[in-house]
């Protein structure tokens, strides 16, 4: 099964927060890249910014 870039993102963060998904919500190491993709969807401001 291959995996997209956003499910990749998310099973390396639930990696890191030992399986938990509640612990992926609510990690605070806003300093990691992937952070504000932790959710496995893609941020709101880059949601906008492909709409113009």
């Amino acid at each position: 099964m291959k995996l997209t870039p956003m499910k990749a993102i998310r099973k390396k963060c639930l990696d890191c927060c030992c399986g938990s998904s509640n612990e992926v919500k609510q990690c605070t190491c806003i300093k990691c890249p992937l952070w504000v993709y932790r959710s496995g969807h893609r941020p709101k401001a880059y949601a906008d910014m492909t709409k113009a």
